[in-house]
C-alpha cells in the first residue's frame, strides 16, 4: 500500500508555499474537541533555523476544516517544533524566546479567549494534563545536541557545561508557577556512578511521563571525546527515587505501553532492537520485528504500536504496525525522503497515534516539502 495514495487528501490546509509539521512523536496534536496544533513555516525547512526565523503555531479545526487561531514563536527546531502540547481542551503550552529578558520561556494560550493567559520562566518539555510540566535547559541541549535545541542563545561555556548541580529537570506546578522539586544532572550521574562520568559532558533529553503521571523516563546522554553514550533512567515523582533501567550505550526512542511497561528501542544483552521493559521488576523482553527491526519512533497503546524507519538505500521511509497479541508486523505506508533534507533538517515520519480520536498523524516530505498528514486508524482493519 502506497502512503501517498492513502493519505494525500488528509493534510492540514495552509498558506500557499508554506510548510507544515507538528514535531516529535511523543505528543498528540489533537484535543477531544477536534482541534489540532501544528507548526507553519514560511521559510524553507531544509535549511537550519537561525536568529531571524520565527514559526507560526496554528490551531486547525478538523471538523470545520479551517484554522481558528495562530501565534508566533521564536524558539523552535525542525525535529520537535516548540514542544506545543494541549493541557486540556481549552489550553495549550509552547516554548518561546523573550527578547526583553533574553531567555527561553513557555507560554499558555487559552483557545477560548484567543490569547496568552500565563507565562513561565521555564521551558516546557513534557506536560501532564493541566497539573504540571517537566522543564529542561534548552541552552544545554543546543550546546550538545543542536538539532533538539534552540539557536537564540549561544552555546554554554565549559564552566557552565560542567555545572551539574544547578542544571537538570525541574517539575513546575502550573498553578503555583514554581518548581515542585528538581532533579539535577549531578543527582542522575550519582545513580550507578562510573569513573568515566568525570571525563564527560552530560545532558538530559527526551522526557516522557507515564499515563497516570506518577513516573517519568528520560535519557541521560553523555559525550566523551565526541562519542555518545546513553542511559535510560526512571524517576518516581512522589518518592523522587531515580533508577537506571538500561546502561548499554545506546538508547533511542520509547513510549509508555501502560503505567507499568515501556517499549524502547535500545541495546540490551548486546542486542539492538525493540524491548519491552517492566519498570517494577526491571524485566526486559525482546520483540522480533523482522526486517523492520531498526531504530524508529514508536507510538501506540497496550494492544499495538506503530513506528517508522529511517530512509533506506532508495530513500524510502516505512510506517509499520506491530500487534502485541499476535506478534505480527505489517507495513502500512512507504514514503520518499527528499535528498535535500539532511542532518538537522531531516524529516522523520514521527508517527503519533492519538487514542481518543483514533487518528494517526505524521510528518513527511514526499511531496517535496514538509507537510503534516493524518489518517483515521482502525486497528481491526489492519
Amino acid at each position: 500500500m502506497s502512503g501517498p495514495k492513502l493519505i494525500a487528501k488528509n493534510k492540514i490546509e495552509h498558506k500557499k508555499n508554506a510548510e507544515t509539521f507538528f514535531g516529535y512523536y511523543d505528543i498528540c496534536p489533537i484535543n477531544d474537541d477536534g482541534l489540532i496544533i501544528y507548526h507553519q513555516s514560511n521559510t524553507p525547512t531544509h535549511k537550519n533555523p537561525n536568529l531571524n526565523n520565527e514559526i507560526t503555531i496554528s490551531v486547525y479545526d478538523l471538523y470545520r476544516k479551517k484554522n481558528v487561531y495562530s501565534i508566533i514563536s521564536k524558539a523552535f527546531n525542525w525535529q520537535q517544533g516548540t514542544r506545543a502540547q494541549w493541557l486540556d481542551t481549552k489550553h495549550f503550552i509552547f516554548n518561546d524566546f523573550d527578547e526583553a529578558s533574553n531567555q527561553y520561556i513557555s507560554r499558555i494560550v487559552s483557545i477560548e479567549k484567543k490569547k496568552i493567559v500565563s507565562e513561565f520562566n521555564y521551558q516546557v518539555c513534557s506536560a501532564f494534563s493541566n497539573l504540571f510540566f517537566l522543564s529542561l535547559n534548552y541552552q544545554r541541549i543546543y550546546s550538545l545536541s543542536p538539532e533538539y535545541g534552540y539557536s537564540n542563545l549561544s552555546e554554554l561555556s565549559n564552566y557552565e557545561l560542567n555545572n551539574l548541580k544547578n542544571d537538570g529537570i525541574k517539575i513546575i506546578s502550573l498553578k503555583e508557577k514554581n518548581p515542585k522539586f528538581s532533579v539535577s544532572i549531578d543527582d542522575v550521574i550519582s545513580v550507578d556512578y562510573q569513573d568515566k562520568f568525570s571525563r564527560a559532558y552530560h545532558m538530559i533529553i527526551h522526557i516522557s511521563i507515564s499515563p497516570d503521571g506518577k513516573n517519568f523516563i528520560f535519557i541521560h546522554r553523555y559525550y566523551i571525546k565526541n562519542i555518545r553514550y546513553d542511559r535510560l533512567m526512571l524517576c518516581n515523582i512522589k518518592s523522587k527515587k531515580i533508577n537506571c533501567l538500561c546502561n548499554e550505550q545506546v538508547v533511542s526512542h520509547f513510549y509508555w505501553k501502560n503505567n507499568e511497561e515501556v517499549l524502547a528501542y535500545l541495546k540490551y544483552s548486546n542486542h539492538l532492537g525493540y524491548w519491552l521493559i517492566d519498570i517494577k521488576s526491571f524485566k526486559f523482553t525482546e520483540l522480533r520485528i523482522s526486517e523492520n527491526d531498526q531504530d524508529g519512533h514508536p507510538t501506540g497503546n497496550n494492544n499495538f504500536f506503530i513506528s517508522d524507519t529511517y530512509p533506506d538505500k532508495a530513500s524510502m521511509q516505512k510506517l509499520f504496525f506491530y500487534d502485541f497479541k499476535n506478534s505480527k508486523t505489517k507495513i502500512i505506508g512507504e514514503f520518499f525522503h527528499g535528498f535535500k533534507f539532511r542532518g538537522a533538517s531531516r524529516c522523520d515520519l514521527h508517527p503519533r497515534y492519538c487514542e481518543n480520536n483514533k487518528i494517526l498523524f505524521f510528518d513527511s516530505i514526499y511531496s517535496g516539502k514538509r507537510q503534516l498528514y493524518y489518517l483515521k486508524f482502525d486497528e481491526t482493519k489492519i
